[in-house]
């Protein structure tokens, strides 16, 4: 399905995407690519921005849930991805580790879908 984009496309809406002030904004607009949902959406801009984003995944929210960070919808949606990075910040500064350690510790410990 991505494929299906072109590589002018995709250029075009990566860089309007980067260029946006809201994680909302910018995942809607790299959503306007062909087989890019929300939770890739919020991939993408995590590479764009590294220590201000990370990647939301249905894993994720359910260990955050489980810690007590979580109390929302744990599906990956555009709609409560800023709370979520918000949430993982407040691991991070916590724990003393990157942003990407804990996606990477919360998607482990969310376990099986």
């Amino acid at each position: 399905m991505f494929r299906e984009n072109s590589a002018e496309q995709i250029a075009a809406v990566t860089s309007q995407a980067f260029q946006m002030n809201s994680a909302p904004d910018a995942i809607a607009k790299l959503s306007e690519l062909t087989g890019v949902a929300d939770s890739i959406a919020g991939a993408i801009i995590m590479f764009a921005n590294p220590t201000r984003y990370t990647v939301m995944d249905p894993r994720a929210t359910k260990a955050l849930a489980e810690l007590g960070y979580w109390n929302l919808d744990q599906e990956a949606t555009s709609k409560h991805y800023e709370e979520y990075c918000l949430r993982c910040h407040e691991l991070s500064d916590r724990t003393g580790l990157s942003l990407r350690d804990v996606d990477r510790a919360l998607f482990m410990l969310g376990g099986e879908e």
